[in-house]
């Protein structure tokens, strides 16, 4: 039921002895406030008792994670009903435009548009099973980790177009020369190659760069990018039929500390976008979000988890 682990040592000090007890827990618990930790004691030597202590602290820690998301969940449906009052944009077309190439300052724009409308879409959905429940979110934690998937994959080109601004160029035009099939007509697939030459500003070789490895080369070195690029690789198999939730289940609280992670990765990643690659309202985001994009020695920590 649970990998949480008390251990306890007394000390004596002052001629009096202390116990201190031990919890090992997930670093984001930081302080169990509320909880009569003589029962702790107590139940050193009652089989029983220790089992009622392990299972109260257990659903403490949930409960606590519990909180934690929603908060999270709040910030960044926040941030998408923001940004729909006040920064909402009706883009043209590719056909409405006489030049080869979209301006580069509009395709900035649209990406960030769509990247708010993407994540914030998905954390909507997420925040309305947290509505249900702890005990719903738990169960639908599969389908939870599917949307998380796309959100976590968003984070990482979002992090990677921060630290490399033509990325937008293939981020925008890839969709549209992935192969469409055999049977798909030769003037449909030129079609869609004219948009992607349109939106590739850059001329970059799209499929290439957004291959995850070489986004993950460009966010080498970032803080703590392995744990995102783990998260990356975990929820990478919700979106395909794998046989891991059922052969190596994780427990409930592994299982929220991970989306509590990928919320985290959302809030840094927007809060990122929206101070460097928009114009306005740079202050009322991070507000929002709870975050800081840079400290004040201007040191960008958008990929920090604290």
């Amino acid at each position: 039921m649970t990998r949480i682990k008390v251990s306890g040592k007394v000390f004596s000090i002052q001629n009096q002895d202390v116990i201190v007890f031990k919890i090992n827990a997930p670093p984001y618990i930081c302080i169990i406030k509320d909880y009569d930790f003589s029962k702790v004691r107590e139940a050193e030597s009652d089989n029983e008792k220790w089992k009622a202590v392990l299972s109260e602290l257990h659903m403490v820690i949930l409960n606590r994670s519990f909180e934690l998301i929603k908060e999270d969940l709040v910030r960044l449906t926040g941030t998408l009903e923001f940004y729909e009052l006040n920064c909402y944009k009706n883009f043209r077309t590719p056909a409405s435009y006489r030049n080869g190439k979209i301006d580069p300052d509009i395709l900035d724009k649209i990406g960030v548009q769509t990247f708010v409308y993407r994540l914030g879409g998905h954390c909507v959905a997420i925040k309305s099973i947290g509505d249900m429940g702890l005990n719903a979110f738990i169960n639908m934690e599969l389908s939870i980790g599917v949307l998380l998937r796309s959100c976590v994959l968003d984070c990482l080109y979002i992090m990677a177009w921060c630290n490399n601004p033509t990325l937008i160029s293939a981020i925008a035009s890839e969709s549209f020369i992935r192969p469409l099939g055999k049977d798909v007509p030769d003037q449909v697939k030129s079609h869609f190659k004219d948009i992607a030459d349109f939106f590739n500003t850059d001329d970059l070789d799209a499929i290439k760069v957004m291959g995850i490895k070489n986004i993950l080369k460009i966010l080498e070195g970032k803080p703590n990018i392995q744990w995102y690029e783990n998260l990356y690789s975990i929820y990478s198999k919700y979106d395909h039929f794998s046989l891991i939730p059922n052969i190596a289940p994780k427990s409930p609280v592994e299982k929220l500390e991970l989306v509590l992670l990928a919320t985290h990765m959302i809030k840094h990643s927007l809060c990122s976008m929206l101070t460097m690659k928009s114009d306005d309202h740079h202050d009322k985001f991070q507000e929002i979000l709870g975050v800081k994009n840079t400290t004040e020695d201007g040191i960008n920590y958008s990929f920090a988890y604290d």
